[in-house]
């Protein structure tokens, strides 16, 4: 889990590499400061349990320890059934998945054996 803030506001993200987008929990969206925002558009989110809507949301800056990303969008949906279980056993209350998009952006490599994430902005 990773500490990402959005909008200057930190919360708590599961890496997900996984995930092509990274997708914040629909109940979480006014503690970052993002308007719910139906027309945006909407993407189809596929996991091994169901298919549901995902919605895009302009943001304005989303980062790492002092290392921004350059996303523009993010997607929102209902994650419960997939971070509730995990929140069950950790009590930590987790915000979102930080997926693939945010970790192509820059350049990242994840160290599974010492579970670290380096993270170094393209320049």
């Amino acid at each position: 889990m990773l500490t990402v803030e959005i909008h200057s506001v930190p919360g708590i993200f599961l890496l997900d590499t996984g995930a092509n987008r990274t997708i914040i929990r629909d109940s979480r969206l006014s503690h970052f400061h993002i308007e719910r925002a139906e027309s945006q558009g909407q993407t189809r989110l596929i996991n091994l349990q169901d298919i549901e809507r995902g919605r895009a949301h302009d943001i304005n800056s989303i980062s790492i320890n002092d290392i921004s990303f350059p996303l523009n969008q993010i997607l929102s949906a209902n994650l419960d059934h997939l971070l509730d279980p995990i929140e069950s056993v950790s009590t930590i209350s987790i915000d979102g998945v930080l997926g693939m998009d945010a970790l192509l952006s820059l350049c990242t490599l994840l160290d599974i054996r010492t579970v670290t994430l380096y993270i170094e902005p393209i320049k």
